[in-house]
């Protein structure tokens, strides 16, 4: 089954995505992750809008600061680069979010055709959530149940985002005006993001 993978974060970034497929760390985080099971390449691509807004927050150690959630109550709308996927790849993607094993989470039709199925590593819980559909397949995105409280981003996460945006299109003046936009984002972070380049992955 295929479906659209939706992201709206730092997997805006086609390297850092690519990542949960092939294996190994992208963007401007060093942390490594094993890859799918399949690690085929997404059969199609596409730029959407996700109803909602954008909210950072939590502690994350991969990035050292806060990463994006996903705010449905809040109107508003959220760019989001959709990545046509098999539906074993999204569960892999889910897992690794979790840090959880390649195929330790498995997912159905059902899941992913609903919304609201949750994904727990321990006190850990994501929460997948059904979009519209894209060519009249599935998509889904997930954010997190528990956000913690709001924390901006590192400048890495966030530089990362940047080349994510600039490869859906953006240019500088509009994603500068769409990350500032955004609550705990102020113009010198987005400023400083726009300068930095991402780190090459280190070699595996």
């Amino acid at each position: 089954m295929h479906l659209w993978y939706v992201g709206y974060g730092s997997n805006l970034n086609r390297t850092r995505f690519m990542t949960y497929l092939l294996g190994g760390s992208g963007g401007d985080s060093a942390h490594h992750h094993p890859g799918a099971r399949d690690s085929s390449s997404p059969s199609g691509e596409q730029v959407v809008q996700i109803d909602g807004g954008l909210w950072f927050g939590g502690k994350s150690q991969k990035w050292d600061g806060g990463v994006a959630h996903l705010d449905v109550d809040r109107a508003s709308d959220v760019i989001g680069r959709a990545w046509r996927i098999r539906l074993g790849q999204l569960a892999d993607l889910v897992a690794q979010e979790m840090d959880l094993v390649p195929g330790s989470v498995e997912l159905g039709s059902d899941d992913v055709l609903g919304s609201g199925e949750i994904i727990a590593n321990g006190s850990r819980q994501a929460r997948l959530i059904s979009l519209a559909p894209i060519e009249d397949e599935p998509a889904v995105t997930f954010t997190f149940v528990d956000r913690g409280h709001q924390r901006p981003p590192s400048p890495g996460y966030l530089a990362t985002m940047v080349v994510g945006l600039r490869e859906c299109g953006l240019d500088d003046d509009r994603l500068v005006a769409y990350l500032c936009d955004q609550p705990t984002i102020t113009e010198d972070l987005v400023a400083a993001a726009v300068r930095q380049r991402p780190t090459p992955p280190p070699p595996e």
